[in-house]
């Protein structure tokens, strides 16, 4: 009996707990995380990256590269970038914090430190105003030994 009633306690507390976590990710709540690692990046519908994969291509180790990205406001309304995630310290991210009108460009400013020997990918999330789901563009190379 005592075994009976453990387990119905902690179904209902593991019950508890996963209604407010979905409660938490409902409907006006941003995500604050996106998937930093599947090899792809997103770059469609109200923000658009050009290009979406740069190839920074070989750079010796402990040196930077810095590169741009033109990103495109593709609604019919400002938005406003919001915050940009990496999914390291080795890759540093500048943009103008000012809303993006209908239509508009603005660069995003890109530096990648190369800290370990081999090849990266490297994913940016860009989180904005106009949907709930960020929109993420990517780097890539191969860090060579310096000469």
């Amino acid at each position: 009996m005592r075994k009976i009633l453990i387990c119905l306690i902690l179904a209902v507390t593991c019950a508890a707990c996963g209604r407010r976590v979905a409660q938490a990710d409902g409907p006006g709540i941003r995500a604050r995380s996106a998937d930093t690692e599947n090899g792809r990046a997103e770059s469609a519908g109200a923000l658009q990256f050009e290009p979406v994969l740069l190839d920074l291509g070989e750079i010796p180790l402990g040196e930077s590269r810095d590169v741009q990205v033109v990103a495109t406001n593709g609604t019919g309304k400002p938005l406003a970038v919001l915050d940009v995630y990496t999914s390291c310290h080795c890759t540093k991210i500048r943009w103008d914090k000012k809303p993006l009108a209908p239509g508009d460009k603005m660069i995003i400013d890109v530096r990648y430190t190369a800290e370990d020997p081999g090849t990266f990918f490297k994913k940016i999330v860009v989180r904005h105003s106009a949907a709930q789901a960020p929109a993420t563009f990517a780097i890539q190379g191969t860090v060579v030994s310096a000469k």
